[in-house]
């Protein structure tokens, strides 16, 4: 029914969201610093403004972030990338 698929995909959502966590710990400290500000809607001016850093620093780190979690989330990635977009629920 209904409420199975429901809770079929709630569970989907926690297990994705719950490895990009992981993934997200392994990233190097800075990168993981842009990531999460990122993540919490601000946007690269800020975060560069923030951090005292360039805005293309933050475009390459954000960059490899991205590319090291697409790499290891595997099938799970397109899931990944819509909680990404929705993360501030998460954080």
């Amino acid at each position: 029914g209904e409420a199975s698929e429901a809770e079929s995909a709630s569970a989907v959502r926690e297990e994705v969201m719950r490895r990009l966590l992981e993934l997200i710990e392994l990233l190097p400290e800075g990168r993981k610093t842009i990531l999460k500000m990122s993540m919490e809607g601000k946007s690269g001016e800020e975060i560069a403004r923030q951090l005292g850093v360039s805005i293309t620093t933050v475009k390459q780190q954000k960059y490899r972030a991205y590319r090291f979690l697409r790499d290891n989330m595997g099938e799970s990635w397109v899931v990944a990338c819509l909680l990404l977009e929705g993360s501030k629920n998460f954080l």
